[in-house]
């Protein structure tokens, strides 16, 4: 009974700790973006990252200890293996012309990098019912599987619901009961959906992971 309440624990003390890094980061990019100094950006551990920079452009990366772990010139490809939050200091040494003597882009990258990563599974997807052309889809279940990844293998708590894109939709879709606890490896979720889409458009579903990077999926073959 003891251990069991601990897991539980730790699900509600890692899903706050996410939900607060996620926060923070999202009103620190508000703020800093407004100096034009620092660019915000999250992203899961062991994920390829890269950002376009001009060649003749300087960088480093650093730890949070400030400890150097990579330069470079130009473009920044790298991953981050170990979650935390990284800093990467850019020098712009581009030639602007006379009109332009400033540079274009951040001087420092703040990457928050989060102890875990979803993946879904677009192959699973089973609808209750069929889908139909200009009829509402209201209580229709949509059950997909998600490899869920955990740096140090424990589960957390998954809130995400399903916005879709397409001319005349108003698809969406919110979880069946509400939360979702996630355990490493395959998990299956299940969303209720409402809306409906016009006959003929081209619908989108779009499904999000943990730092609200979308996943999209194509509606449009399964619709009647």
């Amino acid at each position: 009974m003891t251990r069991n309440n601990s897991k539980s624990c730790t699900i509600k003390l890692r899903y706050f700790f996410v939900a607060c890094v996620l926060s923070l980061c999202s009103s620190s990019l508000l703020a800093q973006n407004a100096e034009g100094s620092v660019e915000n950006i999250v992203i899961p551990f062991d994920e390829p990252f890269s950002y376009a920079l001009f060649e003749e452009t300087s960088w480093n990366v650093q730890n949070s200890d400030g400890m150097t772990l990579l330069s470079g010139m130009g473009n920044i490809i790298k991953s981050f293996s170990q979650p935390g939050v990284y800093s990467i200091q850019i020098n712009d040494e581009h030639i602007h012309n006379n009109s332009c003597d400033h540079s274009h882009g951040p001087e420092k990258l703040r990457i928050t990098v989060i102890p875990e990563k979803l993946k879904f599974d677009f192959n699973s997807i089973y609808f209750s019912e069929e889908i139909q052309c200009g009829k509402s889809i209201s209580g229709i279940v949509l059950s997909i599987n998600v490899n869920y990844i955990s740096y140090d293998n424990i589960p957390t708590v998954y809130n995400q619901g399903i916005t879709s894109f397409g001319v005349g939709s108003t698809i969406s879709g919110k979880l069946k009961n509400g939360t979702v606890t996630l355990h490493p490896g395959i998990n299956t979720i299940e969303f209720v959906l409402d809306g409906q889409s016009s006959r003929g458009d081209i619908v989108q579903l779009n499904f999000k992971d943990f730092t609200g990077e979308v996943q999209p999926y194509s509606l449009t073959p399964k619709m009647q």
